[in-house]
């Protein structure tokens, strides 16, 4: 898997535990899909987040700890692109999901990727 990018747990993402608040690692894990998939289809192509696999926290993560978010093994359809996320946290796994993004045009409809990518 390739790092896609890291991020400190700061204090405002904590709750009363000092543990990350779980809506928060659901909002860093969208912006990492996103990072992860425009790397792959390019700037041209718009993407909206369709679906993430199931989500299991194995490990909270705590204040001042880094989370390092990371990408792999994509599969292309004709509109999207699906992929492995995982976030390791002091080298052990915090979480992983599958991610699926859809291409749409400028009104939301579903599109086709470019030919290119499959």
């Amino acid at each position: 898997m390739e790092k896609i990018m890291s991020l400190l747990c700061k204090h405002m993402d904590t709750g009363a535990c000092d543990r990350l608040f779980g809506g928060k690692m659901l909002f860093y894990l969208d912006e990492a899909a996103a990072v992860y998939a425009y790397g792959l289809v390019g700037k041209g192509v718009n993407l909206v987040t369709y679906r993430f696999g199931e989500i299991i926290f194995r490990r909270p993560v705590k204040l001042n700890e880094v989370m390092n978010f990371c990408g792999g093994e994509p599969s292309f359809s004709r509109h999207s692109v699906s992929f492995k996320l995982r976030v390791d946290v002091e080298g052990e796994v915090c979480l992983e999901t599958d991610v699926t993004m859809v291409s749409v045009d400028g009104t939301g409809k579903k599109v086709a990727l470019p030919a290119l990518l499959k």
